[in-house]
């Protein structure tokens, strides 16, 4: 099984290990998350953000 090369740091300090795709700078980000019922092209409008 290959190794996590990725982690994901919260502000709260949690911590989540997993494999990454594309560049492996390290970020200072956002998460966005979908709750809706409907596609992503949505995501943009939805009032719940």
């Amino acid at each position: 099984m290959k190794k996590f090369d990725r982690k994901l740091i919260l502000s709260d300090g949690s911590e989540y290990c997993g494999y990454g795709v594309g560049s492996k700078l390290e970020k200072i980000t956002e998460i966005v998350f979908n709750t809706s019922s409907v596609g992503y092209q949505e995501i943009l409008s939805d009032p719940s953000l």
